[in-house]
């Protein structure tokens, strides 16, 4: 959905862009991206600006898969909506609407334990 969220502004993701929306890793998202280019979902080229940088442009494929998947969710949240009574569904959103904030404030990578006990350890917190 972030990709296809790109493309309908005219915009193209680099990889990293895409990792910190998602919060993955580097690894990670360069494993998922070339999943994507293999299935033909995504064309990865090299950025003008910065050749390290990896820009990402959804397929013909990749969009109609995309536009899809958005149409499914869209659909099974509208039935699941339907299915709570309507002098509830506000609430609902709204307690809805108020995790996704905290959930957005708190939304960072996370640390390895390798890396959260090396930092421990370089500030004297000796667990």
């Amino acid at each position: 959905m972030v990709l296809l969220e790109a493309t309908r502004e005219n915009n193209r993701l680099t990889q990293r862009e895409l990792g910190q929306v998602l919060g993955i890793d580097k690894s990670n998202v360069a494993r998922l991206c070339r999943r994507m280019e293999s299935a033909g979902h995504v064309v990865q080229s090299r950025s003008a600006d910065d050749g390290r940088a990896r820009l990402l442009s959804l397929t013909a494929a990749g969009k109609r898969l995309a536009t899809n998947v958005e149409r499914s969710s869209r659909d099974r949240f509208e039935r699941l909506m339907s299915a709570i009574p309507r002098e509830s569904r506000a609430g609902v959103l709204s307690s809805l609407a108020c995790l996704n904030q905290a959930l957005a404030s708190v939304d960072t990578p996370r640390k390895s334990r390798h890396t959260q006990q090396r930092s421990a350890d370089n500030n004297g917190d000796h667990r």
